[in-house]
Parts: structure tokens; C-alpha cells; sequence
């Protein structure tokens, strides 16, 4: 029954394996050898009883009187002198089937009905036919090769248990070298923790295999890390976001209860407590969107809609946005069938169209653009505002980025959370979100999505 340990451990599963086939390899060898040298020896034994009786049938002679008889040579004599069952011996019958001459009489053996040689308990036996009808039947006892195989049985048992044992050795010390990259690997990984995150593992001189699931491991680091910097980033930019319009709720609660204001006052401080109440209630709002999608919790829907409709509304949405900047928003709507959510596309384009305004020049323009292929469904919206440096184009989509951060947020009025909201809702339909910018000259935003019947 396997313990735990033995269960568990890679180590002596390699073992195992390793010594189950040295055992196998041992076993095959070792049967081959005892095999083939029983087939020689059986093979030597049929051909020197085959020369014993070929030259028995030389010396019988057939008498005229019908009786046969056998006139042995001396050497012929001193291969069938020592007695059953350490030497040969021999048996010849007439054409009668009587028993003409046999070398020992103790040996029981009836006539043989064919020729060939035959095994008989322990005894190989050949049978050849002799002259005038007789039968020669010439025999061993196989005891001695017998002896001889299982002496070579035993030596091979001995030879393989002590092959066994020095494998053993060897193995446990091969397998335990082939694991040391792994011992590092489970090193590394039980120094990672949330404050040493940056731990990595070292792939200097390590074998191809364990170079590939240790590159793997970093890789993961890598995300994880970069997931944990990010999440920081979040949670400081989100503090700090929030922390702004409660100050200004703070401070003006005590400007007002410090002292007997005039209505006017009071006025002035209600509304720009109400304004930073709303910019926290937009900013929670937006949060809140960006966890649901993180967490894929948000519902979206999957109909087919006019994408020129969603973005004429989009646009008139946010006209009294514009015009204070005097600034006009040029249509160009194609007819254009897509599928998705409307509702969360229609955010995705007022989130595009209020960063067209807000970051654009006063008497600027912003042209809104629907257009299709065979393919795929377009839209662009392209402003003449300030524009986006180089440096700041890849960080556009991250959270809390904003391309100005120095522009107080009353003219503004921006989290920096609706341009990753707005390539989540892009990509959630399938679609792709692209940006193109140039310094004072202005910015295209670019959403393909794929076309519906």
C-alpha cells in the first residue's frame, strides 16, 4: 500500500519508474541469455547424440541367419562406459522390434514409433533408423546442463540484484540533481509575497524544460506584479480623487457654520457643495462600472441597433456642452447596422464626444463621422483641440490618467476613468478602439465594431 509520502513525492515516482525498467531491461536480458544458452547446450546435446548413433549404425552387422549383431569400437565402448544417468546410452532394435543391444538394461524405453529426437522427463533422445529395418535410439540425461543453467539462473539473479542496488544509488543521487531546479523554483516562489513581489527565479545554466515552466512562473510574476502596481495606483488615485471634493465639502460645511452668512453666501456654498457632490457621485458611479467589468458582473445586452442613431443622440446630448467654447459638432452619419449594447455604446460616444469638447479650443470643431466597409462599422471623432503628446498617447486608456492633470477639475470636470470605460464598452462588443494625435493640431478617435445583418 502507498504511504502518502511515496504517493506524493515526484522523486521516488522517477524512481520507481527509473528502477521498475532497469528491472525490466534486467529480467529480458537475463531470460534472453539463460534461454540461449539452454537452446546451445540442447543443440550440442541432439548433435553429439546424432554422431553417437550415425556411428552406431556403422558397426551393426546383418548375419544370414536373420540375427543381427554389434561390434563396438574401443572409443565407441568408452563413450557409453560410464553409467545412466552421468553418461549416454544406447538401444538398437531389429525389424522385430526385440531389443537387440542397449547399453544399460536399467534404462526403461519402449520402441519408438518415428525417428527425430524426443524429450522424455529430463532425458533428449534422437532415433534414427539403422540397417536391414533396425531402429538406433541413442540418449542423455540432461542433468548436468541442467545444473549448468541453473547455476547461470542464480548468477544472473545475483548479477541484476546487485545492478539494482547500484542503480538505486545512482538514481535516488540523478533524479535529486535533475530536481534541484524545481527546489529553487519552490524557493522563489515561497519568498513572494505582497511586499517582495519582485522576487524571480534564476534561469542561469538550467535545462531547457525547467527553463520553460521557470519563464512561465516569471511571466506570471510579471503580471501579478504589474496587477499589484496598478491596483495601488488605483486605490491612490482613487483616495486621491475622492479626497478633493470631500475637502471642498468640509470646508465650505465650516465656512458656513463658523459665522451668519447672507443668503447669497449660503447659496454660493450650496452649489459648490452640490458640485462636488456630483463629481463624487460621477466618480463612484465610474468606479463602480470599472469593478462590475473587472469582476465581469455588468450587464450587456446583445441586440442589433442603428449606430447612426445612437450617435445623433449622442451628439445632441451634449451640445449645451459646447456651446459655452462656441464650439460645432460636424455629422457625417452613414446608415450602419452593428450589435451590441446601445445603451452602453451610446456612454462610450458621449464619453469620447465630452473629451472632444473639453480639451478643445474655443470656436473649434468636432466632427462625428459613421462609415462602413463590407466587414466592419466605423466611427471617428475627430477634434481640433490641443492635442496629445507621444509620451502620453500609450497611457491614455489607464486609469486615472489625464493628458493635463494640472487644469483644475471645474474646467474640466474629468476623472480620468472615461476612456478605459470606453474601450471596455468597445471591446465588449467585439470592437477595437484606436487613437491618433498630433500637438496643437488635435485628436482621432477611431471604434471599429463589426457589422450586423
Amino acid at each position: 500500500m502507498d504511504t502518502p509520502f511515496v504517493r506524493k513525492s515526484l522523486r521516488w515516482k522517477l524512481l520507481a519508474w527509473y528502477l521498475g525498467l532497469i528491472a525490466l531491461m534486467a529480467c529480458i536480458f537475463s531470460a534472453l541469455t539463460v534461454l540461449t544458452i539452454r537452446h546451445e547446450l540442447e543443440q550440442d546435446a541432439v548433435q553429439g547424440l546424432s554422431e553417437k548413433a550415425i556411428s552406431l549404425s556403422r558397426v551393426i552387422e546383418y548375419e544370414e541367419d536373420g540375427q543381427f549383431s554389434v561390434d563396438l569400437s574401443h572409443q565407441q565402448l568408452e563413450s557409453f562406459a560410464a553409467e545412466y544417468p552421468a553418461g549416454p546410452y544406447y538401444r538398437i532394435w531389429d525389424s522385430q522390434r526385440r531389443v537387440v543391444d542397449c547399453s544399460s538394461p536399467a534404462i526403461p524405453s519402449d520402441y519408438p514409433p518415428q525417428t527425430g529426437t524426443r524429450w522424455v522427463s529430463d532425458q533428449v533422445e534422437v532415433i534414427i533408423d539403422g540397417p536391414a529395418q533396425s531402429r538406433i535410439l541413442v540418449g542423455h540425461a540432461f542433468e548436468t546442463e541442467q545444473a549448468q543453467i541453473r547455476r547461470l539462473i542464480l548468477t544472473c539473479v545475483g548479477v541484476a540484484t546487485v545492478t539494482i542496488l547500484v542503480m538505486l544509488a545512482g538514481g535516488w543521487w540523478m533524479i535529486g540533481q535533475m530536481l534541484k531546479p524545481i527546489d529553487r523554483i519552490s524557493a522563489a516562489a515561497a519568498r513572494v509575497t505582497e511586499s517582495n513581489i519582485s522576487e524571480r527565479i534564476r534561469t542561469e545554466k538550467m535545462e531547457s524544460e525547467f527553463l520553460l515552466l521557470s519563464n512561465t512562473f516569471n511571466g506570471t510574476l510579471d503580471r501579478l506584479e504589474d496587477a499589484f502596481r496598478r491596483q495601488n495606483h488605483f486605490t491612490a488615485d482613487a483616495s486621491h480623487e475622492l479626497r478633493t471634493p470631500l475637502s471642498i465639502l468640509l470646508a465650505q460645511c465650516e465656512h458656513v457654520l463658523n459665522a451668519e452668512r447672507t443668503p447669497a453666501e449660503y447659496r454660493q456654498a450650496i452649489e459648490t457643495i452640490q458640485h462636488a457632490a456630483t463629481r463624487m457621485k460621477s466618480l463612484v458611479e465610474s468606479l463602480l462600472i470599472l469593478a462590475r467589468a473587472d469582476a465581469e458582473q455588468a450587464a450587456m445586452k446583445s441586440e442589433c441597433y442603428w449606430l447612426d442613431q445612437v450617435v445623433q443622440r449622442a451628439c445632441e446630448f451634449v451640445e449645451p456642452l459646447a456651446q459655452p467654447k462656441d464650439i460645432s459638432i460636424v455629422k457625417k452619419l452613414e446608415r450602419t447596422r452593428v450589435k451590441g449594447d446601445p445603451e452602453w455604446f451610446a456612454k462610450a460616444v458621449i464619453n469620447l464626444l465630452t473629451n472632444a469638447i473639453n480639451y478643445n479650443r474655443d470656436q473649434g470643431t468636432v466632427t462625428v463621422s459613421v462609415c462602413q466597409d463590407a466587414r466592419d462599422a466605423r466611427l471617428i471623432v475627430c477634434d481640433s483641440g490641443i492635442g496629445i503628446s507621444e509620451d502620453n498617447l500609450g497611457r491614455i486608456f489607464d486609469r486615472f490618467f489625464r493628458v493635463d492633470p494640472a487644469r483644475p477639475f471645474r474646467s474640466v470636470g474629468g476623472t480620468g476613468l472615461g476612456l478605459p470605460i470606453t474601450q471596455w464598452i468597445v471591446e465588449s462588443q467585439g470592437g477595437k478602439i484606436a487613437v491618433e494625435s498630433c500637438l496643437e493640431k488635435g485628436t482621432t478617435f477611431t471604434i471599429t465594431l463589426p457589422r450586423s445583418a
